[in-house]
């Protein structure tokens, strides 16, 4: 009986390390994102552009934000995508149409472990199109 409780014992640290393994691969370094244009072509920033931030008030609160468009620099006018894709690093994505694009935004969430960029869709009350930990956005 002690050699079976010895043995969970040991099974719980050793899942309870795996997971808090897997929770810091999850969090990027602030401000990484990967842009994929419709020719494939990649762009990978290592900053949040401040420069070009705004308040913006929704229901959720009050966020300092960049709009969307920021990021996509060549490609905004580039005829060859109608949607984009937004990969966070938990597996989860979205995709959005390009009419879209002027009520997109990106804020950069710090809390005391991590820090990670947020989209945010400020018609969307109800923050079911926000999505936490993007680090990649595909244009197709």
């Amino acid at each position: 009986m002690k050699k079976i409780l010895i043995i969970l014992v040991v099974l719980i640290v050793i899942a309870l390390l795996l997971s808090q393994l897997l929770h810091k691969q999850q969090s990027l370094p602030a401000g990484i994102l990967q842009i994929t244009g419709p020719a494939g072509d990649e762009h990978t920033f290592t900053s949040f552009p401040d420069n070009q931030s705004l308040s913006l008030k929704t229901a959720k609160g009050d966020f300092q934000v960049v709009p969307v468009s920021a990021f996509l620099g060549r490609h905004i006018n580039n005829e060859n995508w109608q949607q984009l894709t937004f990969y966070s690093s938990d597996g989860a994505e979205i995709t959005v149409k390009r009419t879209e694009l002027p009520a997109l935004y990106l804020t950069q969430i710090s809390d005391s472990e991590k820090s990670y960029l947020r989209l945010i869709v400020p018609s969307d009350d109800f923050a079911q199109r926000w999505l936490k930990y993007i680090n990649r956005i595909v244009l197709q």
